[in-house]
């Protein structure tokens, strides 16, 4: 269970540091982006989980003179964007959790670039925003699964089941079962590299990812070390911890009646 309290905490407290650690999520936004065609009309867009706005950039370049519709559970996060992008007058800002709201107007594009992760019910969520999308509209996501940061799950485990420190992800399987609706784009893992697993636990933190789970263990210094030993004894390269990313990119069409 992701206690959402906690996931607008961390998320507020990453708010500065996000762009300069979210390197997953920024090529997330760059492959998303190839999915969507941009248009020259006047569209209605939400974007689910706009964090701070690096998906956004890419929805006002392809979307000039559409009416863009951004929510997110961190008021910094809004805040944050909100100063990025204060000469665009076509923008409006909604805070609140996606998985919660119920939105009033039809959307002709709705978007998510690796928030859904976060989401309890996502097969439940993922129904309401369809039902949000006009004829012929569009649901595009992308979204972290289930082979995301198994080396640090593996490590964990094997040294202290009791801390389950990394929330478990959905398979491809599991997300295109949600609806029949739902076409796979794109399934990609991503690696990273980082020197020990104090930079990877930063890394995480700085972008406000840290696990949101109820009744976490606390953790100790002897026992990450210990972690870290049993990472790199399994999973490093030239010296250096991997980490898989393990990435999905989903279309949905609502069929025209």
């Amino acid at each position: 269970m992701i206690i959402k309290e906690k996931v607008k905490k961390n998320f507020s407290r990453g708010a500065k540091t996000y762009d300069e650690y979210a390197k997953v999520q920024r090529h997330m936004a760059f492959v998303l982006e190839s999915f969507i065609d941009g248009s020259d009309k006047k569209l209605n867009i939400l974007e689910v989980g706009s964090g701070t706005g690096i998906f956004t950039e890419y929805l006002l370049e392809k979307f000039p003179h559409s009416e863009i519709h951004l929510i997110d559970i961190s008021e910094e996060m809004l805040d944050y964007t909100r100063e990025k992008f204060k000469s665009y007058k076509n923008i409006e800002y909604f805070l609140g959790d996606a998985e919660d709201c119920n939105f009033t107007k039809k959307y002709d594009l709705i978007v998510s670039n690796a928030s859904f992760q976060w989401f309890n019910d996502l097969e439940k969520s993922i129904k309401n925003l369809k039902n949000q999308l006009a004829d012929g509209g569009q649901l595009v996501f992308s979204i972290f699964a289930q082979g995301t940061y198994k080396e640090l799950r593996d490590s964990f485990n094997e040294v202290d089941q009791e801390y389950d420190f990394s929330q478990k992800f959905r398979s491809q399987k599991e997300i295109s079962a949600y609806d029949q609706d739902l076409e796979l784009l794109d399934d990609e893992v991503y690696y990273e590299s980082y020197k020990d697993i104090f930079s990877f636990l930063k890394s995480i933190k700085s972008i406000g990812a840290n696990s949101a789970k109820n009744q976490q263990k606390v953790l100790t210094y002897g026992k990450l070390k210990s972690i870290e030993e049993v990472y790199m004894s399994r999973y490093s390269r030239d010296g250096n911890l991997v980490v898989t990313n393990h990435l999905l990119y989903f279309k949905l069409k609502k069929t025209t009646h």
